[in-house]
């Protein structure tokens, strides 16, 4: 099964898929509860990884089955889930082949399909050459605002500079995993209650097809008018919104 991290006491389950990262992200899993502490309270919080070993033609699909293989053994039900980017493609595949699991989803700083595929490219030809310096300085600069940034690269190099050749092989497989996905012609078939959220001016994915999947869905979605693809970390009302939206005080 595939690693995750719990936190929180509450009687609601919510599952957190994050998006594409060098190492485990439940290695920093009591920096995830502190920052989700909101959540503490209401829910009991699973932070799930990706494999960390994953085939080359290994798909987003193989990640939603992974995910809910998971689901499975923990025993998880009327989940409210939150997918973060490739986190977020997992979390459409998931509510469109295993929707009895889900209570409700929220789709962060994601589409349904990767139409400009130079940033992940950049970053596949950055990890096949080992240049880790070079890959963590293009990531951080692409996902985080300019003043996160200069506060914090040196930190972030610091944290992801013993990354290995396993970890550089499977962040090549997850990335040539979301530029081949694709749902959109599927979005009509997903009924889960669903709220799509992210950022105008993101440098990841454009804000147009961030959009696109809102439309598509025609469901609640909320766009900040500056901040980077990865807002949740620096918005201070971000947590907040998604929160709302749970609870059924927005949507």
């Amino acid at each position: 099964m595939i690693n995750y991290t719990e936190f929180g006491k509450g009687k609601k389950t919510m599952v957190i898929l994050p998006g594409l990262s060098l190492k485990p992200v439940t290695g920093d899993g009591a920096a995830v509860a502190q920052a989700y502490d909101l959540f503490s309270k209401e829910y009991t919080v699973y932070l799930f990884d990706v494999r960390q070993d994953t085939p080359e033609d290994y798909t987003i699909e193989d990640m939603a089955d992974d995910a809910v293989e998971a689901f499975s053994v923990l025993q998880l039900h009327d989940i409210y889930l939150f997918g973060v980017s490739q986190g977020g493609m997992i979390a459409q595949m998931i509510a469109l082949k295993y929707p009895q699991y889900l209570k409700k989803v929220i789709f962060c700083s994601t589409v349904s399909e990767v139409r400009n595929r130079s940033v992940f490219d950049e970053w596949q030809q950055l990890a096949f050459s080992k240049d880790i310096k070079g890959l963590v300085d293009s990531f951080c600069r692409k996902v985080y605002s300019k003043g996160f940034y200069d506060q914090y690269i040196d930190i972030i190099q610091q944290a992801f500079a013993d990354t290995s050749d396993a970890q550089l092989v499977n962040y090549i497989n997850c990335c040539k995993a979301i530029e081949r996905f694709s749902v959109t012609d599927r979005l009509k078939e997903i009924a889960v209650p669903s709220m799509v959220i992210g950022a105008k001016t993101d440098r990841v994915f454009a804000y147009e097809d961030m959009k696109a999947l809102a439309d598509r869905l025609k469901t609640y979605s909320y766009f900040y008018e500056e901040g980077p693809h990865a807002f949740y970390d620096e918005k201070a009302d971000a947590k907040e919104k998604l929160y709302a939206f749970f609870e059924d005080q927005k949507g």
